[in-house]
């Protein structure tokens, strides 16, 4: 049944086995400099958790017995330890990397995510930083896709010079697939 059409219809059969593994992508670590801010925020906020503590205790004149105290000092510091390590072992398991048609972002400690995002989704991305990261010289990108009020994919902990670059290459990329249509 030809109807005149000189392009042929192919729809061949892609096997699973074939296929690359995320194992063969390369992730970029996110800067240790990010984790650092991160255990140090944490630090800070148990330092406040404890004043507060330790304020109640001093103004209401409480008189609990010495082995609740204790207990419950123990408990937040056990707390805030958890913290501390899953903060440090989320760093671990986070990266980025970028390829000629998206960009694929992974993380998570307990349940692992791998998230690919095709540049030909993408509208708009920008380069964030907040005062913290400004000083330690950090950013974050945010790749905003089309119908979303959000950023569909958002990278914390990158060095100014990593995120400006991806940007741009990002922007170099949508803008040269704008041109193509």
């Amino acid at each position: 049944m030809n109807t005149g059409d000189s392009t042929t219809f192919e729809n061949n059969q892609i096997y699973v086995s074939n296929l690359p593994t995320s194992e063969d992508v390369i992730f970029s670590p996110l800067e240790v400099k990010y984790r650092d801010i991160n255990i140090w925020i944490n630090l800070a906020i148990l330092g406040v958790v404890l004043s507060i503590c330790v304020a109640i205790y001093l103004i209401l004149e409480l008189d609990f017995p010495l082995l609740l105290l204790l207990s419950a000092f123990l408990g937040i510091l056990i707390f805030f330890g958890l913290v501390l390590a899953y903060t440090y072992k989320h760093h671990e398991y986070r990266g980025y990397a970028v390829r000629q048609q998206d960009i694929i972002f992974k993380s998570g400690v307990f349940f692992r995510t791998i998230t690919t995002l095709p540049f030909k989704r993408v509208q708009h991305c920008e380069v964030e930083q907040g005062p913290l990261e400004r000083r330690f010289g950090l950013a974050s990108l945010a790749i905003y896709t089309a119908g979303g009020s959000s950023s569909d994919l958002e990278i914390h902990g990158l060095t100014y010079e990593n995120a400006m670059a991806m940007k741009s290459f990002i922007t170099k990329v949508i803008g040269n697939s704008d041109e193509e249509e």
